[in-house]
């Protein structure tokens, strides 16, 4: 097999080093990649992929990717990797911006419970994210309309504690009032 192949690694916005443009995610680019068939200890046996953008870019750009599936060729590989991108999006972003890993559940009800208010969220984040995205003319990310969303409830608040201070609220009284 011939390397580097043209593979398709969905998701991911990167900027072109050469002229500062940003590219389609959903475009294929070209990569570098190794396959490597090994045990996953306590587990079970796997392939994992290695993928590159170039063979001289830092360590911290290297992606990896594994399977189960140890027939798998590696655009097949890929295949899984695209299939299965948005759902490991999803769970990165609730790990990341709503403190999924934080959260220890006991019960089925909890779990239940928990998934319903992270979903709502998220597809509260998302609707926040197809807006900007519309208004700015630019890709937006569930983080910036996380950010975003953030920001203007911050905004609000301040103009809360202002509107508060003009009315002559004492700081302890919007101490207490905040529950601080």
């Amino acid at each position: 097999m011939e390397w580097p192949r043209q593979y398709r690694l969905p998701g991911e916005q990167k900027t072109d080093p050469e002229n500062g443009q940003q590219t389609d995610p959903k475009q294929p680019r070209q990569v570098y990649v190794h396959v490597v068939k090994t045990r996953v200890r306590k587990l079970y046996r796997c392939q994992v992929m290695v993928v590159r953008e170039t063979l001289e870019g830092p360590l911290s750009e290297v992606r990896y990717f594994a399977t189960s599936d140890m027939n798998a060729d590696p655009q097949a590989f890929m295949n899984h990797v695209a299939a299965r991108w948005d759902i490991e999006v999803l769970f990165g972003d609730t790990k990341e911006l709503l403190g999924l890993d934080q959260y220890q559940v006991m019960s089925d009800t909890a779990i239940l419970r928990f998934w319903t208010l992270i979903m709502a969220t998220y597809a509260y984040l998302d609707e926040v994210r197809v807006q900007l995205q519309q208004e700015q003319g630019r890709h937006v990310t569930i983080g910036d309309a996380c950010r975003e969303t953030r920001n203007k409830h911050y905004e609000h608040q301040i103009d809360w504690i202002v509107a508060q201070s003009r009315q002559g609220i004492t700081c302890q009284q919007l101490y207490e009032r905040m529950a601080v």
